[in-house]
């Protein structure tokens, strides 16, 4: 893959990306036949335009007795990614070039990763597969952080799902420089915003942050911060919102619940509280911001 030198990095990293997830990586012994897909076959026909299109956050609703209700929330990848990774072209090559060499040929990409970055004088911060921890991304990552011992600059080993089976078909690695050292692991948090009718939703989907939402113009708010597997803190524009509604470690009076609150999606995709004391309050959902 070749980007010209004019391109902006953020464009060649949504690039990289793109065609990490359309990437065909095969089949696997463990992949229940063809019955339901691999990942790379459902993305196979999406550009980095289609990519960037889908939203941030996705919400799936369904019936439960008798009431609308939100399932979970699902992280794109692909957003989540570009937010927090900048492709390293020449980090990428000098990998790409020592595991193809004849000495590595035959081994692992994992393999060939351990090797390269001992040889390359990078030390090994931490890692992890998200399918092995609590994880709201809409495709398994797996990633190594890596520092470069003589600049102390991180650098970050991605590889993505693209099969069936978790425990088969991932991406080759590629190299990225990643400007927030944990911002991979923040991969399960997300935060549920409640705006007052009164309110213009508009000035919380503009960079809202996940501890520092403005407040909408003619409304109040309330943001509840969902970290890991449990609702862990609220904000909001009035204190007297956040009163004794959440408690460590379990919440307690939340007044969003999944599974459980239920709600109204409108035909443009809005969704409102259906009743009690926040009805017609309007339900948005925001990703992580990566932080330092």
């Amino acid at each position: 893959m070749t980007m010209t030198e004019t391109a902006p990095r953020v464009d060649e990293t949504a690039t990289v990306l793109a065609a990490m997830l359309t990437e065909n990586t095969g089949r696997h012994v463990l992949d229940s036949g063809g019955a339901y897909g691999r990942n790379h076959e459902r993305n196979a026909a999406m550009d980095v335009d289609a990519f960037k299109a889908r939203p941030a956050v996705d919400a799936s609703t369904w019936e439960r007795d008798g009431k609308t209700v939100v399932s979970f929330l699902s992280l794109d990848v692909f957003h989540f990614l570009t937010e927090r990774l900048s492709y390293n072209a020449e980090r990428d090559a000098a990998f790409h070039a020592f595991a193809t060499s004849e000495d590595m040929a035959d081994e692992s990409w994992p393999e060939s990763l351990d090797a390269w970055h001992k040889a390359a004088g990078l030390r090994y911060v931490f890692g992890e597969n998200t399918y092995n921890h609590e994880d709201a991304l809409s495709q398994v990552v797996n990633y190594s952080v890596l520092e470069d011992e003589d600049t102390g600059d991180k650098f970050a080993a991605v590889q993505i799902h693209g099969g069936c089976d978790v425990r088969g078909g991932y991406t080759a690695p590629r190299i990225f420089d990643i400007g927030c050292e944990y911002g991979l692991a923040d991969n399960a948090d997300f935060s549920v915003v409640l705006t007052e009718p009164e309110a213009t939703p508009a000035a919380l989907a503009q960079g809202a942050l996940l501890d520092a939402y403005p407040v909408p113009t003619g409304g109040r708010y309330l943001a509840l911060d969902y970290r890991g597997n449990t609702f862990e803190d609220a904000y909001s524009s009035d204190e007297s919102l956040t009163d004794g509604i959440v408690s460590y470690p379990r919440p307690s009076g939340l007044p969003f619940e999944f599974e459980e609150t239920a709600v109204v999606v409108a035909d443009d995709g809005t969704t409102t509280i259906a009743d009690g004391p926040f009805a017609g309050w309007e339900l948005s959902f925001d990703p992580p911001v990566c932080s330092t």
